[in-house]
This record gives structure tokens, sequence and C-alpha cells, in this order.
């Protein structure tokens, strides 16, 4: 089942390949979300986003994926689904589910003739990824063997997962990414330029300052970095650290860090902090259940929508399977708990499924951070890759490596500058300008979508210009958004509605500026305000909520006289829905200020 965009459509209902037309190609999807129907919603809301970036989204659901291939087993399946959807120029692969909701694939990292337990085998979504390499040559239950089978490790496709099977755990997710991509920090991004680093045991005495002292050299000049207050002291180990325990690190953190690092020993429900000795007990660290004395639990982070990249080099950091039959151990994954975080927490993680190595694993984890500075325009999935690339002869490791969250993701490696979009109606379609300091922004995607599909999509130029040439419908509301390395995404809300040309019968046209009540007052969930422009005008149309915050541009740009019309649909300039309460809305033009009153009632 293919839901977005409704231009795409397979052959027919029991064959779900995919066959774009000639006349479809364009519109194809570039990345697809695979999940399962009790994770439909926050998906589709999901796909709805990236589509009005510019990002063509669809959602598919597994089982008419594994309904109508062969494969030797469900994950064989959905990977020859894969390389349909690869050959027809599709680049980037949600899997929204745990190993309870989709497929996974365990891979060893060695050859074998006997079997291996579950628990020495890696979860490894690169079988996904890489879609030309064969990962069991000689067809026995163990995949991905270097001499025995032939995988090739490049990946084709930008694969990433979210370790979830509930649909509030998505939902979270997809409301911090928004935000992360939106407004970063609730309008104060600084923390993005800021990196924390945890660093204990062998792995704190390191040589050249420790793996920590050794990763930080990839990190550009203006960041601010903390490898004082997580980082184990005197040494690792110091059988008497002195470092401050896991639960006094909660208010730093929430302070926010655009990028948090763990290399540190760990399991799939924790990571220590301080600990006597080389590994031993008296611990402090962070855990995902009750944290007690002297630990850390991420549940009490502040919830003020500064999440942040982690990468975790500890054992199990990422292993997401061991809290689920077979394997059946208590606790829930710390890489879960920190990615479905409400407004806090991880808004991607890279982490190990199994083991980490004490002498290896800081190599990729430097030379991931190399490339994600080097690109700051590529997916941070593509970091990733690059790393696993560079180390492909480290199996026991890149196997196990998995990239958690939406492989779409560009992180932030500077505070990022926030843009303007105005719109103005002309005769060879829709006009948008973007600017940032008054300054044009020139080759930058902009976005016209309209319930969450795609519709067009242009690059401005050196004036920060672009034109829209599709036909809109009158009173329809879509969304127009504006994306380009280095700012955050920027969207408004348009809806085209009749004027009056400036040259008819003047006697037609309005005869002052007006900005009537809205209605129907109260509203729920739509509401209409209209407004009366006498003369050619610069206008915007804004809602406010009762602090006096602006919750959503209606309107904006140069109109014509005439009388306008647009909806407000009570959902904010950050996708969200705003609850019930009073609003303001205010019209400013260039001679002209007025403001009135709305009820909104859920």
């Amino acid at each position: 089942e293919l839901l977005s965009p409704s231009s795409i459509n397979f052959r027919n209902n029991k064959d779900t390949r995919l066959y774009p037309t000639q006349s479809t190609l364009e519109n194809f999807p570039e990345y697809i979300i695979i999940t399962d129907t009790s994770l439909r919603g926050p998906c589709n809301r999901l796909a709805a986003y990236k589509n009005s970036t510019g990002v063509i989204t669809a959602t598919v659901m597994i089982d008419s994926i594994l309904s109508a291939r062969s494969g030797r087993d469900d994950a064989e399946k959905m990977r020859e689904f894969l390389k349909e959807f690869h050959n027809a120029g599709g680049q980037y692969v949600l899997l929204a589910g745990d190993e309870a909701i989709l497929p996974v694939r365990y891979a060893y990292h060695s050859s074998t003739s006997i079997e291996i337990a579950l628990d020495r085998l890696q979860l490894c979504d690169l079988y996904f990824a890489d879609l030309t390499g064969d990962w069991n040559a000689d067809g026995d239950n163990v995949w991905g063997e270097p001499y025995c089978d032939d995988p090739d490790i490049i990946a084709e496709l930008r694969v990433g997962r979210l370790p979830f099977n509930s649909s509030e755990e998505i939902s979270a997710y997809v409301d911090k990414l928004i935000i992360y991509e939106t407004n970063p920090g609730d309008g104060n991004p600084s923390y993005l330029e800021k990196a924390f680093f945890f660093s204990s045991d062998e792995m704190r005495d390191y040589s050249n300052g420790g793996q920590h002292g050794r990763i930080v050299q990839a990190y550009p000049d203006w960041f601010e970095i903390d490898t004082t207050l997580a980082v184990e002291a005197s040494s690792g180990d110091d059988p008497n650290p002195y470092n401050v325990p896991a639960f006094q690190l909660i208010d730093d953190l929430s302070e926010g860090f655009g990028i948090v690092n763990i290399i540190a020993h760990g399991c799939h429900t924790a990571f220590e902090v301080r600990t006597s000795g080389y590994n031993n007990w008296p611990k402090s660290y962070f855990y995902s259940g009750d944290p007690g004395n002297d630990h850390g639990n991420f549940d009490s982070l502040a919830h003020n929508n500064r999440a942040s990249l982690y990468y975790s080099l500890a054992c199990d950091g990422a292993a997401f399977d061991k809290d689920q039959p077979p394997l059946n151990l208590s606790g829930y994954p710390l890489c879960s708990q920190l990615l479905a975080l409400p407004s806090a927490g991880a808004v991607c993680l890279i982490g190990q499924s199994r083991w980490g190595w004490v002498g290896s694993s800081h190599y990729l984890q430097k030379t991931f951070f190399d490339s994600l500075f080097a690109h700051p325009e590529l997916p941070v999935v593509d970091a990733v890759n690059a790393a696993k690339q560079k180390y492909y002869y480290y199996r026991d490791l890149i196997y196990g490596q998995n990239y958690l969250g939406d492989p779409t993701l560009r992180i932030y490696t500077s505070v990022p500058e926030q843009m303007k979009l105005t719109v103005e109606e002309i005769q060879s379609g829709l006009k948008v300008t973007v600017s940032c300091n008054e300054s044009p922004v020139d080759s930058c995607l902009v976005t016209l979508s309209c319930d969450g599909d795609f519709i067009e999509r242009v690059q401005t130029d050196i004036d920060g210009y672009g034109i829209f040439s599709s036909n809109l419908a009158l009173g329809t509301q879509y969304t127009i958004a504006a994306v380009r390395v280095g700012y955050t995404v920027t969207r408004l809300s348009y809806t085209p509605s009749i004027t009056t040309d400036v040259n008819s019968d003047e006697n037609s046209l309005p005869a002052s500026f007006v900005l009537s009540q809205n209605y129907p007052n109260p509203f729920n969930p739509t509401t209409s305000i209209e407004f009366h422009l006498p003369v050619p005008a610069t206008v915007e149309l804004a809602v406010f909520n009762v602090l006096g915050q602006q919750v959503a541009t209606l309107a904006e740009g140069k109109k014509s006289p005439g009388s306008y019309t647009v909806t407000w649909d009570a959902i904010d300039q950050f996708g969200r829905k705003s609850g019930s309460g009073v609003y303001f809305y205010r019209l400013i033009t260039d001679n002209f200020t007025r403001t009135r009153k709305m009820l909104l009632v859920r």
C-alpha cells in the first residue's frame, strides 16, 4: 500500500512492485517509510512533513511487501523490494519499527560451520543498504560471513531505523524531529555548537589525552566542548574516582548539547559514568530503569526541545532487540528511550547492537566526525557509511553499528540562521522570495505542497526569487517551505483567494483597510479570516498566543487591492496542533495595523 503521493500507483493490489510511468517518474518517491498498520498514523505525518520540505516521501506497509515477494525469510523479501525501489531512483529508507514490527537481519562477522547463538549475532541494517552483495552465498543459516558469503559493505541506500513498537514513541520522535529542523531550542539554537563527552575506564586513559582527546580533534574551532564533567577523574583506573555521579549531570545535560559522545562500557539499558578501577564496582551509570542511588535516568532531562546527536561506542548501546523474546532481557533499551523522549534526548543515535571494542571502536567514531564536519550538506547517515567503508575490515564492528533516526536528517554543525519567506501573486504564477537579515538567499530549495502531498519545488536565484507555475485552487490551504544548509527550515501557510485586479472598476474595490472578525468564532478546528485592501500593499497576517508568541503566519507579501479570505486550521508553524484558548490575529500593512481576538475550543 503506497499512501503518498497519490500519483504513484502499484501495478495492482496483489503485486506491490513499484512501476513509475514516464508521467509520474519525476515525482517518484525518493524516500520511503516502511512500517505496519499499527504505526501508520505518525509515519504518515512524518511523510507529509518531508513532502512539504521537498523530499518526495511515501509510506509503505510491510505486509504488502512480504505478500508479493519471494525470499528465504522476511528480511530477504524486504531487501528484494528495496532493490526495486533503488532501481527506480529511490535514495532513503526509514525502517519504522523494531524487530517486533519489521524484519531484521542478524549477521555474523566471521566464517563458521556451526550454529551461532543469537546474542553473538549482530543486528545489521547494512544488509538493507548494501543491495549488490550476496550476504548468504553458501546458502546456510549464517549471513554475512566474510569468506563464505560475499557482502560488499558499500551502501547503495541511506537507511535509518526507529526502534519502536508503539505509535506514541514514533509520534514523540516525529514531533522532536520537526522542532529540531524548524526551531531548535525553541528559538535558542546556541546549544547546537556545544558537545559533551562521557569517557571512562580504559578508553579514558588512552594516549593523546584519552580516546575523547583523539575524537575532539575532529571538531571545528567554534565548538564549545565539555571534556571535564563526565570524564572519569582522576583516571580511568582510579579505585575511587571523584568525577560527579550520573544523577548530578542531568541539569548540565539539560542545558543542551548539539552532540553527545558516549565512550564507556555499557549494556542495552545503561552505560557507565565512573567505576572503581577498570569497570569494577561500585559504579555510577545512566540507566533506562529506576536509577537508584548515584545513577541517572534520561527521563529527568528538561523537555526544552534541545535534542542532540548521540554517538555511543558502548557495548549494546543500540541493542533494541534484547528486551523482547527470544533474548527477553529485562529493561527498556536505552537507545529507544533516548529517541522516544518527548522534546529531549536524541534526534538520532549511532550505536552498536552488540559489542564495541576498547582498542578499535574509537577509530570509527573519529572518522565519523571527520566526515560529518567536512560535509554538513550531507545526511548524518553518510558519515556513518563513510566510516564503515574506511574500516571495512572491522566486520565485528561495522555489522553491528546502526544509524537510528531519520535518514534524510542533516544535523546543524553551527548555529543556523532563520530565513524569511514572502509570497506574491504574479501573472505567471506564485512568486516566492527568500531572505535573511534583509539579504536574498540564493540556491534555496522552496517547496509547494498541500495536505502533505508534494506539488512542486523550485530553487531561488541570486536575488532570492523563485516562481511556482502550478495552478492553485482558490480557498485551498497550501504549505510553502524553504530549505538550505546553514538555515532552519522555514514554512508558511498560503491560501489563494479571489482578488479584484488593480485595473478593475474602482467602485468594486474596498474603500478602506479592514480586518474582519473571524468566522466561526469560537471555532474547532478551522476558522476563516477576511481582510480588505484598498490599494496595493505589503501585508503580514499572523496569529499570536496570549504570551505574544507568534504561532502561525497566514498571509505575507505584496498583495493587489481587493478582498482576501484565509483559513487557519489551528496548526502552528511547526506542524503541531494548537491547544484550546484565546488567540490574537494581527494584520500589518504599510499604513494600517489591526488586531482581533478569537477563541479555539478543542
